[in-house]
């Protein structure tokens, strides 16, 4: 990983950085970078685009089930949310990915990234096209749609490399088509 846990820390430490209890991160079938990665690292609490992780309720990284009742979703541990209030889990039962679940269509399952470190070097990335878009626009650019291409450019070759699922389909995906979107119409 290319990643530094110096680095991610320092990026987040405005915005501060949820950490998970080891006895709930023990139990996941994950690999040890990305146990590690969730006990001594963390995530951030908040992070673009409208992510939040390790709220109170999801600091034992409970299952689908028991936070929401969702009778099949045992395989599910819920890490943090997006800003429609879906939940980000933690998919035991594919090695690990990190997926939302949209509880707007009977909790369909969206592709995030690969595995947690994944998903903190994608996060980074996309915190930097903002500073990017903010620096050649102004405060409102990054809402505005106003994202220099070459920028996401970058960003998209940034996951292309780091995690070749996540450009394929899921949720980067849907954030890249609707930043290209509207820079089109901005």
């Amino acid at each position: 990983m290319c990643l530094t846990p110096e680095e991610f820390r320092d990026a987040f430490a405005n915005d501060g950085i949820a950490t998970f209890l080891s006895e709930a991160v023990s139990s996941l079938p994950i690999g040890i970078e990305d146990a590690d990665w969730l006990t001594n690292v963390g995530l951030p609490r908040s992070a673009a685009p409208f992510l939040s992780f390790g709220s109170n309720h999801e600091i034992n990284i409970p299952t689908l089930k028991e936070l929401w009742g969702v009778s099949d979703g045992s395989r599910y541990r819920v890490i943090g949310s997006n800003g429609s209030g879906d939940p980000i889990a933690i998919d035991t039962e594919a090695n690990g990915a990190i997926v939302y679940l949209n509880h707007d269509n009977a909790f369909q399952r969206v592709f995030i990234n690969s595995s947690v470190t994944k998903l903190a070097e994608v996060v980074l990335a996309y915190r930097q096209l903002i500073v990017e878009a903010l620096a050649a626009g102004g405060p409102e650019a990054y809402l505005d749609g106003k994202v220099p291409p070459e920028s996401l450019q970058r960003f998209v070759s940034i996951v292309t490399t780091l995690d070749p699922p996540a450009i394929e389909s899921g949720m980067w995906v849907e954030e890249i088509e609707e930043l290209q979107g509207r820079a089109e119409t901005g």
